[in-house]
Protein backbone atom coordinates (compact mmCIF):
# COMPACT_ATOMS: atom_id res chain seq x y z
CA UNK A 1 0.00 0.00 0.00
CA UNK A 2 3.00 2.28 0.97
CA UNK A 3 4.81 1.41 -2.67
CA UNK A 4 1.37 2.27 -4.31
CA UNK A 5 0.32 5.29 -2.14
CA UNK A 6 4.52 6.35 -3.40
CA UNK A 7 4.12 6.06 -7.14
CA UNK A 8 0.49 7.95 -7.47
CA UNK A 9 2.88 10.91 -5.29
CA UNK A 10 5.71 10.88 -7.86
CA UNK A 11 2.84 10.42 -11.02
CA UNK A 12 0.46 13.34 -9.61
CA UNK A 13 4.21 15.65 -9.59
CA UNK A 14 5.18 14.66 -13.01
CA UNK A 15 1.86 15.51 -14.15
CA UNK A 16 2.18 19.08 -12.51
CA UNK A 17 5.61 19.87 -13.91
CA UNK A 18 4.71 19.11 -17.27
CA UNK A 19 1.50 21.39 -16.83
CA UNK A 20 3.80 24.18 -15.42
CA UNK A 21 5.67 23.66 -18.10
CA UNK A 22 3.70 23.80 -20.56
CA UNK A 23 1.76 27.15 -19.36
CA UNK A 24 2.53 30.51 -20.67
CA UNK A 25 4.98 32.51 -19.08
CA UNK A 26 2.66 35.27 -17.10
CA UNK A 27 3.72 38.48 -18.68
CA UNK A 28 5.42 41.02 -15.53
CA UNK A 29 3.15 44.41 -15.30
CA UNK A 30 5.27 47.09 -16.55
CA UNK A 31 5.85 49.58 -13.84
CA UNK A 32 3.14 52.96 -14.15
CA UNK A 33 5.00 55.07 -16.84
CA UNK A 34 5.49 58.99 -15.31
CA UNK A 35 3.33 61.64 -16.60
CA UNK A 36 4.62 63.56 -19.51
CA UNK A 37 6.61 66.14 -19.06
CA UNK A 38 4.16 69.24 -19.55
CA UNK A 39 1.68 67.58 -17.85
CA UNK A 40 4.49 66.65 -14.54
CA UNK A 41 5.64 70.27 -15.42
CA UNK A 42 2.17 71.30 -14.83
CA UNK A 43 1.54 69.83 -11.79
CA UNK A 44 4.80 71.12 -9.89
CA UNK A 45 4.14 74.68 -10.75
CA UNK A 46 0.67 74.19 -8.64
CA UNK A 47 2.72 73.47 -5.41
CA UNK A 48 5.22 76.17 -5.99
CA UNK A 49 1.66 78.89 -6.70
CA UNK A 50 0.23 77.25 -3.04
CA UNK A 51 3.51 77.77 -0.69
CA UNK A 52 3.95 81.48 -2.17
CA UNK A 53 0.32 82.18 -2.12
CA UNK A 54 0.99 81.16 1.97
CA UNK A 55 4.29 82.85 1.94
CA UNK A 56 5.79 79.74 3.06
CA UNK A 57 9.32 80.30 2.32
CA UNK A 58 10.10 76.63 2.88
CA UNK A 59 7.39 75.43 0.98
CA UNK A 60 8.61 77.51 -2.34
CA UNK A 61 12.04 76.05 -1.67
CA UNK A 62 10.64 72.68 -1.61
CA UNK A 63 8.74 73.25 -4.59
CA UNK A 64 11.65 74.55 -6.15
CA UNK A 65 13.38 71.42 -5.84
CA UNK A 66 10.72 69.23 -7.39
CA UNK A 67 10.83 71.17 -10.55
CA UNK A 68 14.66 70.79 -10.23
CA UNK A 69 14.35 67.13 -9.93
CA UNK A 70 11.71 67.03 -12.54
CA UNK A 71 13.96 69.39 -15.61
CA UNK A 72 17.06 66.68 -14.75
CA UNK A 73 14.90 63.96 -15.10
CA UNK A 74 13.94 64.93 -18.44
CA UNK A 75 17.28 66.58 -19.09
CA UNK A 76 16.78 69.39 -21.85
CA UNK A 77 13.13 70.10 -20.71
CA UNK A 78 12.10 73.38 -22.00
CA UNK A 79 9.93 75.35 -18.94
CA UNK A 80 7.61 76.77 -21.36
CA UNK A 81 4.12 75.35 -19.70
CA UNK A 82 6.26 76.60 -16.22
CA UNK A 83 6.56 80.12 -17.48
CA UNK A 84 3.12 80.56 -18.96
CA UNK A 85 0.99 79.28 -15.56
CA UNK A 86 3.15 81.40 -13.18
CA UNK A 87 2.89 84.47 -15.82
CA UNK A 88 -0.55 83.90 -15.71
CA UNK A 89 -0.99 83.62 -11.84
CA UNK A 90 0.96 86.90 -11.47
CA UNK A 91 -1.15 89.09 -13.01
CA UNK A 92 -3.89 87.68 -11.38
CA UNK A 93 -2.11 88.55 -8.69
CA UNK A 94 -1.57 92.25 -9.91
CA UNK A 95 -5.23 92.38 -10.93
CA UNK A 96 -6.05 91.65 -7.17
CA UNK A 97 -3.91 94.10 -5.61
CA UNK A 98 -1.36 91.99 -4.51
CA UNK A 99 1.93 93.55 -7.09
CA UNK A 100 4.69 92.52 -4.61
CA UNK A 101 3.42 88.54 -4.53
CA UNK A 102 3.28 88.49 -8.59
CA UNK A 103 6.93 89.45 -8.75
CA UNK A 104 7.89 86.86 -5.64
CA UNK A 105 6.54 84.68 -8.15
CA UNK A 106 8.42 85.55 -11.50
CA UNK A 107 11.33 86.02 -9.05
CA UNK A 108 10.74 82.29 -8.55
CA UNK A 109 11.08 80.93 -11.80
CA UNK A 110 13.51 82.84 -13.45
CA UNK A 111 16.46 80.58 -12.44
CA UNK A 112 14.94 78.57 -14.98
CA UNK A 113 14.20 81.18 -17.48
CA UNK A 114 16.57 84.08 -17.26
CA UNK A 115 15.03 86.59 -19.33
CA UNK A 116 12.34 84.95 -20.82
CA UNK A 117 10.17 87.30 -22.98
CA UNK A 118 7.38 86.08 -21.18
CA UNK A 119 8.48 86.80 -17.54
CA UNK A 120 9.96 90.01 -19.05
CA UNK A 121 6.64 91.29 -20.33
CA UNK A 122 4.89 90.15 -17.48
CA UNK A 123 6.95 92.08 -14.77
CA UNK A 124 6.98 95.44 -16.97
CA UNK A 125 2.85 94.95 -16.82
CA UNK A 126 3.44 93.99 -13.08
CA UNK A 127 5.51 97.09 -11.84
CA UNK A 128 4.01 99.55 -14.02
CA UNK A 129 1.12 99.28 -12.06
CA UNK A 130 2.98 100.55 -8.43
CA UNK A 131 3.03 104.27 -10.48
CA UNK A 132 5.34 106.06 -11.91
CA UNK A 133 8.55 104.62 -9.91
CA UNK A 134 7.27 101.26 -11.47
CA UNK A 135 7.45 102.63 -14.80
CA UNK A 136 11.16 103.56 -14.19
CA UNK A 137 11.84 100.74 -12.60
CA UNK A 138 10.42 98.45 -15.55
CA UNK A 139 12.52 99.91 -18.34
CA UNK A 140 15.64 98.27 -18.21
CA UNK A 141 13.41 94.74 -19.01
CA UNK A 142 11.82 96.64 -21.46
CA UNK A 143 14.92 97.28 -23.59
CA UNK A 144 15.85 93.33 -22.41
CA UNK A 145 12.31 92.60 -23.90
CA UNK A 146 12.87 94.78 -27.00
CA UNK A 147 16.12 93.05 -27.81
CA UNK A 148 14.95 89.76 -27.79
CA UNK A 149 11.91 90.41 -30.00
CA UNK A 150 14.12 92.26 -32.30
CA UNK A 151 16.69 88.80 -32.48
CA UNK A 152 13.60 86.56 -33.01
CA UNK A 153 13.44 86.14 -37.01
CA UNK A 154 9.47 86.21 -36.91
CA UNK A 155 8.90 89.23 -34.12
CA UNK A 156 11.50 91.21 -35.25
CA UNK A 157 8.75 92.31 -38.40
CA UNK A 158 5.57 91.95 -35.96
CA UNK A 159 7.65 94.26 -33.54
CA UNK A 160 8.35 97.01 -36.05
CA UNK A 161 4.93 96.99 -37.21
CA UNK A 162 3.59 97.57 -33.79
CA UNK A 163 5.51 100.09 -33.06
CA UNK A 164 5.15 101.87 -36.16
CA UNK A 165 1.26 101.67 -35.83
CA UNK A 166 2.27 104.03 -32.92
CA UNK A 167 3.78 106.63 -35.70
CA UNK A 168 0.88 105.84 -38.17
CA UNK A 169 -1.39 107.52 -35.20
CA UNK A 170 0.75 110.40 -34.46
CA UNK A 171 1.58 111.29 -38.37
CA UNK A 172 -2.05 110.99 -38.56
CA UNK A 173 -3.20 113.15 -35.62
CA UNK A 174 -0.54 115.40 -36.80
CA UNK A 175 -1.58 115.88 -40.11
CA UNK A 176 -5.43 116.89 -38.70
CA UNK A 177 -4.29 119.12 -36.17
CA UNK A 178 -1.79 121.09 -38.41
CA UNK A 179 -4.69 121.13 -41.30
CA UNK A 180 -7.38 122.01 -38.71
CA UNK A 181 -4.69 125.12 -37.75
CA UNK A 182 -4.03 126.12 -40.94
CA UNK A 183 -8.20 126.44 -41.59
CA UNK A 184 -8.72 128.43 -38.92
CA UNK A 185 -5.52 130.40 -39.35
CA UNK A 186 -6.81 130.88 -43.06
CA UNK A 187 -10.61 130.75 -42.76
CA UNK A 188 -11.32 133.97 -44.52
CA UNK A 189 -8.86 133.01 -47.67
CA UNK A 190 -10.83 129.09 -47.70
CA UNK A 191 -13.83 131.03 -47.66
CA UNK A 192 -12.77 133.40 -50.25
CA UNK A 193 -11.33 130.68 -52.73
CA UNK A 194 -15.27 129.46 -53.40
CA UNK A 195 -17.19 132.72 -51.97
CA UNK A 196 -15.81 135.16 -54.41
CA UNK A 197 -16.93 132.83 -57.78
CA UNK A 198 -20.62 132.45 -56.53
CA UNK A 199 -20.98 135.67 -55.42
CA UNK A 200 -20.54 136.82 -58.89
CA UNK A 201 -22.78 134.30 -60.40
CA UNK A 202 -25.79 135.63 -57.86
CA UNK A 203 -25.48 132.83 -55.47
CA UNK A 204 -27.04 133.97 -51.78
CA UNK A 205 -24.03 133.38 -48.90
CA UNK A 206 -25.92 130.93 -47.42
CA UNK A 207 -25.65 128.73 -50.19
CA UNK A 208 -22.51 129.49 -51.15
CA UNK A 209 -21.89 128.68 -47.24
CA UNK A 210 -23.44 125.21 -47.53
CA UNK A 211 -21.58 124.30 -50.98
CA UNK A 212 -18.06 125.33 -49.28
CA UNK A 213 -19.01 122.96 -46.81
CA UNK A 214 -19.77 120.06 -49.14
CA UNK A 215 -16.68 121.02 -50.74
CA UNK A 216 -14.52 120.55 -48.07
CA UNK A 217 -16.03 117.31 -46.54
CA UNK A 218 -16.55 115.71 -49.89
CA UNK A 219 -13.72 113.17 -49.12
CA UNK A 220 -15.96 111.84 -46.49
CA UNK A 221 -19.25 112.07 -47.87
CA UNK A 222 -17.89 109.75 -51.09
CA UNK A 223 -16.64 107.68 -48.55
CA UNK A 224 -12.78 108.10 -48.73
CA UNK A 225 -10.52 108.48 -45.65
CA UNK A 226 -10.65 111.26 -43.83
CA UNK A 227 -7.22 112.11 -44.04
CA UNK A 228 -7.79 113.19 -47.73
CA UNK A 229 -10.22 116.01 -46.67
CA UNK A 230 -7.23 117.08 -44.48
CA UNK A 231 -4.71 117.30 -47.15
CA UNK A 232 -7.28 118.51 -50.11
CA UNK A 233 -7.69 121.52 -47.31
CA UNK A 234 -3.61 121.92 -47.23
CA UNK A 235 -3.39 121.48 -50.66
CA UNK A 236 -6.27 124.79 -51.11
CA UNK A 237 -4.21 126.52 -48.95
CA UNK A 238 -0.65 125.85 -50.12
CA UNK A 239 -0.30 129.54 -52.29
CA UNK A 240 -0.97 131.30 -49.68
CA UNK A 241 1.17 129.70 -46.57
CA UNK A 242 4.29 131.48 -45.44
CA UNK A 243 7.65 129.24 -46.56
CA UNK A 244 7.71 127.97 -42.46
CA UNK A 245 4.26 126.47 -42.97
CA UNK A 246 4.86 125.38 -46.32
CA UNK A 247 8.12 123.29 -44.93
CA UNK A 248 6.43 121.98 -42.38
CA UNK A 249 3.51 121.15 -44.61
CA UNK A 250 5.66 119.34 -46.68
CA UNK A 251 7.45 117.06 -44.00
CA UNK A 252 3.69 116.41 -42.15
CA UNK A 253 2.81 115.13 -45.75
CA UNK A 254 5.94 112.80 -45.92
CA UNK A 255 5.38 111.85 -42.77
CA UNK A 256 1.95 110.02 -44.12
CA UNK A 257 4.13 107.61 -46.05
CA UNK A 258 4.48 105.60 -42.93
CA UNK A 259 1.17 104.34 -43.97
CA UNK A 260 1.69 102.29 -47.69
CA UNK A 261 5.04 101.77 -45.62
CA UNK A 262 3.24 99.69 -42.83
CA UNK A 263 1.10 98.27 -45.52
CA UNK A 264 4.00 96.83 -47.11
CA UNK A 265 5.51 95.61 -44.06
CA UNK A 266 2.30 93.44 -42.41
CA UNK A 267 2.45 90.20 -44.70
CA UNK A 268 5.98 90.07 -42.95
CA UNK A 269 4.42 90.09 -39.44
CA UNK A 270 1.91 87.90 -40.36
CA UNK A 271 4.42 85.26 -41.93
CA UNK A 272 4.50 81.73 -40.22
CA UNK A 273 7.56 80.79 -38.89
CA UNK A 274 9.23 77.93 -40.49
CA UNK A 275 8.51 74.16 -38.77
CA UNK A 276 11.80 72.99 -36.17
CA UNK A 277 12.67 69.68 -35.49
CA UNK A 278 14.63 71.34 -32.22
CA UNK A 279 11.21 72.77 -31.44
CA UNK A 280 9.60 69.40 -31.40
CA UNK A 281 12.69 68.05 -29.72
CA UNK A 282 13.15 70.61 -26.83
CA UNK A 283 9.69 72.26 -25.72
CA UNK A 284 7.47 69.50 -23.64
CA UNK A 285 4.96 67.59 -26.05
CA UNK A 286 1.41 66.52 -24.71
CA UNK A 287 1.56 64.37 -27.14
CA UNK A 288 3.70 62.35 -28.71
CA UNK A 289 4.99 63.79 -32.36
CA UNK A 290 2.71 62.37 -34.72
CA UNK A 291 4.37 59.93 -37.02
CA UNK A 292 2.64 61.67 -39.56
CA UNK A 293 4.50 65.04 -39.05
CA UNK A 294 7.86 63.02 -39.72
CA UNK A 295 6.89 60.88 -42.02
CA UNK A 296 8.92 62.67 -45.29
CA UNK A 297 12.04 62.66 -43.11
CA UNK A 298 14.85 59.84 -43.82
CA UNK A 299 14.27 56.41 -42.04
CA UNK A 300 17.69 57.27 -40.17
CA UNK A 301 16.24 61.26 -38.81
CA UNK A 302 12.63 59.63 -37.55
CA UNK A 303 15.05 56.92 -35.66
CA UNK A 304 16.94 59.25 -34.11
CA UNK A 305 13.67 61.09 -32.82
CA UNK A 306 12.22 57.70 -31.71
CA UNK A 307 15.61 57.25 -30.25
CA UNK A 308 15.47 60.83 -28.74
CA UNK A 309 12.32 59.92 -27.62
CA UNK A 310 12.96 57.10 -25.60
CA UNK A 311 15.98 58.96 -23.40
CA UNK A 312 13.27 61.41 -22.85
CA UNK A 313 10.88 58.64 -21.31
CA UNK A 314 13.86 57.06 -19.63
CA UNK A 315 14.14 54.31 -21.54
CA UNK A 316 17.25 53.59 -21.28
CA UNK A 317 18.25 50.37 -22.95
CA UNK A 318 15.31 51.42 -25.78
CA UNK A 319 17.51 54.10 -26.52
CA UNK A 320 20.96 52.38 -26.44
CA UNK A 321 19.53 49.83 -29.15
CA UNK A 322 18.41 52.69 -31.15
CA UNK A 323 21.41 55.19 -31.57
CA UNK A 324 23.51 51.76 -31.39
CA UNK A 325 21.74 50.84 -34.33
CA UNK A 326 22.46 54.46 -36.30
CA UNK A 327 26.42 53.94 -35.78
CA UNK A 328 28.18 54.42 -39.40
CA UNK A 329 24.26 55.30 -40.80
CA UNK A 330 23.26 58.94 -39.77
CA UNK A 331 25.09 61.12 -41.23
CA UNK A 332 25.30 63.05 -37.55
CA UNK A 333 27.52 61.13 -35.57
CA UNK A 334 28.34 63.11 -33.25
CA UNK A 335 25.36 63.56 -32.01
CA UNK A 336 24.24 59.87 -32.21
CA UNK A 337 27.32 58.88 -30.33
CA UNK A 338 27.15 61.44 -27.99
CA UNK A 339 23.67 60.37 -27.40
CA UNK A 340 24.43 56.13 -27.14
CA UNK A 341 27.01 57.46 -24.60
CA UNK A 342 24.19 59.57 -22.78
CA UNK A 343 21.74 55.90 -22.84
CA UNK A 344 25.39 53.79 -21.81
CA UNK A 345 25.51 56.21 -18.89
CA UNK A 346 21.90 56.08 -17.49
CA UNK A 347 22.37 52.57 -17.64
CA UNK A 348 25.27 52.45 -15.66
CA UNK A 349 27.82 51.45 -17.97
CA UNK A 350 30.59 54.04 -17.49
CA UNK A 351 32.96 52.58 -19.38
CA UNK A 352 30.87 52.20 -22.67
CA UNK A 353 29.77 55.57 -22.04
CA UNK A 354 33.35 56.54 -21.92
CA UNK A 355 33.97 54.93 -25.18
CA UNK A 356 30.99 56.08 -26.57
CA UNK A 357 31.75 60.02 -26.02
CA UNK A 358 35.33 59.82 -27.07
CA UNK A 359 34.48 58.43 -30.64
CA UNK A 360 31.97 61.51 -30.36
CA UNK A 361 34.44 64.05 -29.77
CA UNK A 362 36.49 62.29 -32.53
CA UNK A 363 33.64 62.60 -35.28
CA UNK A 364 33.31 65.90 -33.87
CA UNK A 365 33.91 68.07 -30.82
CA UNK A 366 30.64 69.49 -29.48
CA UNK A 367 30.68 70.89 -26.36
CA UNK A 368 27.39 68.46 -24.97
CA UNK A 369 30.13 65.83 -25.58
CA UNK A 370 32.94 67.47 -23.60
CA UNK A 371 30.77 68.49 -20.90
CA UNK A 372 29.61 65.09 -20.57
CA UNK A 373 33.23 63.85 -20.51
CA UNK A 374 33.65 66.09 -17.67
CA UNK A 375 30.84 64.69 -15.78
CA UNK A 376 31.92 60.99 -15.98
CA UNK A 377 35.36 62.20 -14.99
CA UNK A 378 34.50 64.16 -11.78
CA UNK A 379 32.41 61.00 -11.24
CA UNK A 380 35.56 58.67 -11.47
CA UNK A 381 36.93 61.49 -8.82
CA UNK A 382 39.55 62.89 -11.73
CA UNK A 383 39.02 66.32 -10.88
CA UNK A 384 42.37 66.86 -13.19
CA UNK A 385 40.20 65.94 -16.50
CA UNK A 386 36.95 67.07 -15.42
CA UNK A 387 38.04 70.86 -14.69
CA UNK A 388 40.22 70.44 -18.02
CA UNK A 389 37.19 68.97 -20.04
CA UNK A 390 34.68 71.47 -18.31
CA UNK A 391 36.74 74.63 -19.27
CA UNK A 392 36.81 73.28 -23.02
CA UNK A 393 33.54 72.80 -22.86
CA UNK A 394 32.76 75.99 -21.35
CA UNK A 395 35.15 77.58 -24.31
CA UNK A 396 33.02 76.00 -27.20
CA UNK A 397 30.19 77.32 -26.53
CA UNK A 398 29.78 79.77 -23.26
CA UNK A 399 26.16 80.86 -23.61
CA UNK A 400 24.78 76.75 -24.09
CA UNK A 401 27.30 75.62 -21.57
CA UNK A 402 25.43 77.98 -19.02
CA UNK A 403 21.84 76.80 -19.95
CA UNK A 404 22.99 72.98 -19.90
CA UNK A 405 24.89 73.51 -16.74
CA UNK A 406 21.90 75.22 -14.94
CA UNK A 407 19.91 71.47 -15.30
CA UNK A 408 22.31 70.06 -12.60
CA UNK A 409 21.29 72.24 -9.16
CA UNK A 410 25.05 72.75 -8.36
CA UNK A 411 26.26 69.71 -9.63
CA UNK A 412 24.26 67.64 -6.77
CA UNK A 413 23.53 64.49 -9.27
CA UNK A 414 25.22 62.70 -12.78
CA UNK A 415 23.14 63.94 -15.19
CA UNK A 416 24.70 63.88 -19.38
CA UNK A 417 23.45 65.85 -21.34
CA UNK A 418 21.86 64.51 -24.66
CA UNK A 419 22.33 66.37 -28.55
CA UNK A 420 19.14 66.83 -30.19
CA UNK A 421 18.88 66.85 -33.96
CA UNK A 422 20.21 70.00 -35.76
CA UNK A 423 17.84 71.87 -38.38
CA UNK A 424 18.61 71.80 -41.96
CA UNK A 425 16.65 73.23 -44.78
CA UNK A 426 16.00 70.00 -45.80
CA UNK A 427 14.28 68.60 -42.65
CA UNK A 428 12.74 72.10 -42.15
CA UNK A 429 10.89 71.61 -45.97
CA UNK A 430 10.64 68.04 -45.33
CA UNK A 431 8.32 69.11 -42.08
CA UNK A 432 6.67 71.59 -43.89
CA UNK A 433 5.58 69.65 -46.82
CA UNK A 434 4.53 67.00 -44.44
CA UNK A 435 2.01 69.40 -43.08
CA UNK A 436 0.90 70.94 -46.02
CA UNK A 437 -0.05 66.93 -47.56
CA UNK A 438 -2.21 66.89 -43.79
CA UNK A 439 -4.12 70.00 -44.70
CA UNK A 440 -4.41 69.35 -48.46
CA UNK A 441 -6.08 66.21 -47.67
CA UNK A 442 -9.53 65.73 -48.89
CA UNK A 443 -10.59 63.29 -45.87
CA UNK A 444 -12.41 64.27 -43.13
CA UNK A 445 -9.45 65.70 -40.72
CA UNK A 446 -9.99 65.27 -36.99
CA UNK A 447 -7.86 66.92 -34.53
CA UNK A 448 -7.10 66.30 -31.10
CA UNK A 449 -7.15 69.14 -28.14
CA UNK A 450 -5.17 71.53 -30.77
CA UNK A 451 -4.90 71.19 -34.13
CA UNK A 452 -0.96 70.52 -35.45
CA UNK A 453 0.98 73.92 -35.55
CA UNK A 454 -1.37 75.87 -33.72
CA UNK A 455 -0.62 77.95 -30.61
CA UNK A 456 -3.30 76.90 -27.73
CA UNK A 457 -3.47 80.21 -26.42
CA UNK A 458 -3.51 82.39 -29.05
CA UNK A 459 -4.53 80.59 -32.31
CA UNK A 460 -1.58 81.46 -34.33
CA UNK A 461 -0.31 79.21 -36.55
CA UNK A 462 3.62 78.13 -35.26
CA UNK A 463 4.34 76.97 -38.76
CA UNK A 464 2.98 74.96 -40.94
CA UNK A 465 -0.06 73.67 -39.40
CA UNK A 466 -3.62 71.58 -39.94
CA UNK A 467 -6.57 73.31 -40.86
CA UNK A 468 -9.42 70.05 -39.11
CA UNK A 469 -12.97 69.92 -39.61
CA UNK A 470 -13.43 69.02 -35.94
CA UNK A 471 -11.40 69.57 -33.22
CA UNK A 472 -11.78 67.40 -30.05
CA UNK A 473 -10.56 69.61 -27.37
CA UNK A 474 -9.93 68.05 -23.80
CA UNK A 475 -10.85 69.22 -20.55
CA UNK A 476 -11.40 72.98 -20.90
CA UNK A 477 -11.83 75.20 -24.30
CA UNK A 478 -8.58 76.34 -25.47
CA UNK A 479 -8.39 80.16 -25.79
CA UNK A 480 -6.70 79.86 -29.07
CA UNK A 481 -9.40 77.94 -30.74
CA UNK A 482 -11.53 80.80 -29.73
CA UNK A 483 -9.60 83.77 -31.82
CA UNK A 484 -10.47 84.39 -35.60
CA UNK A 485 -7.45 83.06 -36.95
CA UNK A 486 -7.60 79.80 -34.39
CA UNK A 487 -11.19 78.96 -35.23
CA UNK A 488 -10.07 78.90 -38.70
CA UNK A 489 -7.87 76.24 -38.13
CA UNK A 490 -10.00 74.78 -35.65
CA UNK A 491 -13.36 73.72 -37.33
CA UNK A 492 -16.22 72.71 -35.05
CA UNK A 493 -14.86 72.46 -31.70
CA UNK A 494 -16.36 70.17 -29.11
CA UNK A 495 -14.79 69.40 -25.72
CA UNK A 496 -15.12 66.04 -23.79
CA UNK A 497 -14.26 65.57 -19.99
CA UNK A 498 -11.25 63.59 -19.23
CA UNK A 499 -11.96 63.96 -15.52
CA UNK A 500 -10.30 67.11 -14.45
CA UNK A 501 -12.12 68.78 -11.87
CA UNK A 502 -14.77 71.85 -13.21
CA UNK A 503 -13.47 74.43 -10.25
CA UNK A 504 -9.90 74.10 -11.57
CA UNK A 505 -10.82 77.52 -13.97
CA UNK A 506 -11.91 79.39 -10.73
CA UNK A 507 -8.32 78.35 -8.88
CA UNK A 508 -5.93 79.40 -11.61
CA UNK A 509 -8.15 82.48 -12.81
CA UNK A 510 -8.62 81.58 -16.66
CA UNK A 511 -7.64 84.06 -18.94
CA UNK A 512 -10.96 84.33 -20.29
CA UNK A 513 -14.72 83.14 -20.36
CA UNK A 514 -16.69 81.81 -23.11
CA UNK A 515 -20.14 83.18 -23.52
CA UNK A 516 -22.59 80.27 -24.51
CA UNK A 517 -26.29 80.20 -25.63
CA UNK A 518 -27.42 78.42 -22.21
CA UNK A 519 -25.01 82.37 -20.49
CA UNK A 520 -27.32 84.45 -23.52
CA UNK A 521 -31.13 82.93 -23.01
CA UNK A 522 -30.35 83.22 -18.99
CA UNK A 523 -30.02 86.97 -19.82
CA UNK A 524 -33.32 87.31 -21.89
CA UNK A 525 -36.50 87.07 -19.48
CA UNK A 526 -39.72 85.28 -20.44
CA UNK A 527 -42.35 87.41 -21.96
CA UNK A 528 -45.88 87.78 -20.77
CA UNK A 529 -49.16 87.02 -23.15
CA UNK A 530 -50.26 89.85 -23.29
CA UNK A 531 -46.89 91.73 -24.70
CA UNK A 532 -46.19 93.31 -27.73
CA UNK A 533 -43.41 94.62 -29.86
CA UNK A 534 -43.67 98.43 -27.80
CA UNK A 535 -43.74 96.30 -24.71
CA UNK A 536 -40.25 94.92 -25.17
CA UNK A 537 -38.45 97.70 -26.00
CA UNK A 538 -37.70 99.75 -28.86
CA UNK A 539 -34.45 100.17 -30.18
CA UNK A 540 -32.92 103.00 -32.72
CA UNK A 541 -30.35 102.78 -34.76
CA UNK A 542 -28.16 105.42 -35.98
CA UNK A 543 -25.47 104.62 -38.75
CA UNK A 544 -24.10 103.88 -42.47
CA UNK A 545 -22.91 106.22 -45.32
CA UNK A 546 -22.68 105.66 -48.75
CA UNK A 547 -20.84 102.01 -49.75
CA UNK A 548 -20.78 101.57 -45.99
CA UNK A 549 -23.99 100.08 -44.58
CA UNK A 550 -22.71 97.13 -43.59
CA UNK A 551 -22.87 97.95 -39.64
CA UNK A 552 -26.04 99.32 -39.21
CA UNK A 553 -27.86 96.67 -41.20
CA UNK A 554 -26.16 93.84 -38.36
CA UNK A 555 -26.70 96.33 -35.21
CA UNK A 556 -30.21 96.23 -36.19
CA UNK A 557 -30.80 92.66 -36.57
CA UNK A 558 -28.50 91.89 -33.35
CA UNK A 559 -30.62 94.31 -31.72
CA UNK A 560 -33.68 92.29 -32.61
CA UNK A 561 -31.62 88.70 -31.79
CA UNK A 562 -31.34 90.43 -28.45
CA UNK A 563 -34.78 90.31 -27.91
CA UNK A 564 -35.52 94.31 -28.69
CA UNK A 565 -39.64 94.13 -29.73
CA UNK A 566 -39.08 96.88 -32.59
CA UNK A 567 -35.89 98.16 -34.15
CA UNK A 568 -35.92 101.34 -35.97
CA UNK A 569 -32.94 102.13 -38.74
CA UNK A 570 -32.22 105.58 -39.66
CA UNK A 571 -29.77 105.83 -42.33
CA UNK A 572 -29.23 106.92 -46.15
CA UNK A 573 -32.00 105.69 -48.40
CA UNK A 574 -30.20 102.98 -49.90
CA UNK A 575 -29.42 101.55 -46.62
CA UNK A 576 -32.93 101.02 -45.52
Amino acid sequence: MGLLQAFRIQILVALVAVCLGAAPPVPATPPPADPLPAIALSHRVEHLMAALSKGDAEGVRAAQLEVEALRRTYSTLDVAPLVEAMALWARKQGMDGRVALGVEGLQAIERWAPEHPTLLGTRITLMRQQGIQGWLWSFPDLLRLTRHRMEHQAHRWLWMVQHLGMLRLAATLLLWGWALTMGLRYRNVLRHLWEEPLKRRGVSPILAALLGALLLTAPVVLGLDPMVAAILWLFLLAPFLLAAEVKVTAFILVLQLVHPALAALEPWAAREPQPSLLTLQLQPQVQPIAPSVLRLLPPSDQAFLAGWGQLQNQDWKAAEATFQGLVGRHPDQTAVLNNLGVAKCQSGDGPGADRAFEMALQAGPKMEVLLNQSILAFNRLDTVQGASKRDDAQAAAPEAYALLISLNDAQKDVRTYPIPLPDTPERVQALAEAAEGITQSKGFRVALDVPSGIQADTGVALGPSVTADLTVTFAFTKLGLMTPRGRAHAGLVRTVSIGVPCELPRDIAAAAELVERSDVASWLSPRGADAHKYTAGHVAVLGGSHGKFGAPLLAAEAALLAGAGAVTLLSWPEVV
